[in-house]
């Protein structure tokens, strides 16, 4: 037999027992019928035929393994037999399911944790050479880390490191957002001019925000959705493109109006794992990241850096240089006297600076769920 017609078997298997049921008995009487016709009496007959003819019960086994595939056959025997043994204890069949469910369900939730925060790399072009900057300062007490720079001295490092890195600057807030006579709560990531030409992403829609866009004289400020909002908000409307809303601090505010100029890639967020912001504007069109040398502004940090490395640039050596550079840069503290480092680390999953501290937890996390 064919191997479908095998597989059909394995699932038609009184059908195939009546096949071959009918077919023992049709030869069974053609011998009977032969010794019949030779003089035999017809109990003879039938008694001689069913001699010649062997064990009916062994035939039928050899016939069966040769028409099913074996393996499967047996399988679908135990599932079948496991049902019948489910149906009479209800109470242990409702423990069983009950197990199965809050096994799978852990697992799945553990694992989208595990992926998001340990396996999964950002969407973008090459995320292997995509790094994020943290600085420390030697105190007395030891070396203290933070992912925070303010913008005026993201600026200058950006600039003076430029050959060795292609730094952009990611911040976040809250706000309202106005359209058709609504307004909601949105989660606004606010980025540098550079930020989707650093990642090497393809817009869904539109264009990415430019370094122009930046700038006051560059013309109404603009807005990129995140590919979520465009579709819950907007239905994944391309009409949306040119656009109009305004956007406010607090829900009664009237906001200032921003133009929609693109829809990002689906799932990019490079900042934070686990959290999609609803659109992407520009860093420097918040008061609190003006440009200027305001002692003020130099002193408050509120924007995380990343960057892309150049062709031939390690991180040791963008380290270096990029510590050497920092040293030098006022922060708005003067006569502090300390020391500062730049750390230059690995951000192919995104710019989430502790990741590492999440590893072991999950890692056993994952284990017991797997276990249960």
């Amino acid at each position: 037999m064919g191997l479908l017609s095998r597989l059909i078997s394995v699932f038609r298997q009184e059908r195939l027992d009546n096949d071959l049921e009918d077919e023992m008995q049709f030869h069974l009487e053609m011998r009977t019928r032969d010794n019949a016709a030779g003089g035999m009496a017809a109990d003879e007959a039938r008694r001689d035929a069913i001699r010649r003819f062997g064990n009916t019960t062994l035939h039928k086994e050899r016939a069966r393994d040769a028409d099913v595939i074996l393996w499967l056959d047996d399988a679908w025997r135990n599932v079948k037999y496991a049902c019948r043994v489910l149906l009479r204890s209800p109470g242990f069949t409702l423990t069983v399911f009950v197990s199965i469910a809050i096994g799978v369900g852990a697992n799945s939730a553990i694992f989208s944790c595990v992926n998001a925060l340990l396996i999964r790399k950002v969407p973008v072009k090459n995320p292997d050479q995509l790094v994020r900057l943290e600085w420390a300062e030697h105190l007395p007490d030891g070396r203290q880390w933070t992912g925070m720079f303010s913008y005026p001295v993201y600026r200058d490092l950006r600039h003076a490191g430029a050959a060795y890195a292609d730094i952009y600057g990611v911040s976040s807030e809250a706000g309202y957002l106005t359209f058709g006579g609504e307004t909601e709560r949105v989660e606004c990531r606010l980025v540098t001019g550079n930020y989707f030409s650093s990642l090497g992403v393809v817009m869904a829609v539109g264009r990415p925000i430019w370094p122009e866009d930046e700038s006051e004289a560059g013309g109404m400020p603009a807005a990129v959705l995140s590919y979520d909002y465009w579709k819950l908000r907007f239905g994944g409307d391309r009409s949306i493109i040119g656009a109009r809303f305004r956007l406010g601090a607090e829900r009664t505010a009237v906001g200032a109006e921003y133009v929609v100029i693109g829809v990002a890639p689906r799932g990019l967020d490079s900042a934070n794992v686990g959290t999609l912001p609803d659109l992407f504007i520009p860093i420097s069109r918040r008061p609190q990241f003006r440009d200027g040398d305001d002692l003020a502004l130099r002193a408050v940090g509120f924007v995380q850096p990343g960057g892309r490395l150049r062709p031939g640039v390690s991180i040791a050596t963008a380290q270096a240089t990029l510590t050497t550079v920092f040293q030098g840069i006022d922060k708005g503290e003067p006569g502090h006297g300390g020391r500062y480092a730049i750390g230059v680390l690995p951000a192919s999953r995104g710019l989430y600076s502790r990741t590492e501290d999440y590893v072991r937890p999950l890692q056993t996390l994952q284990g017991m769920v797997a276990a249960v």
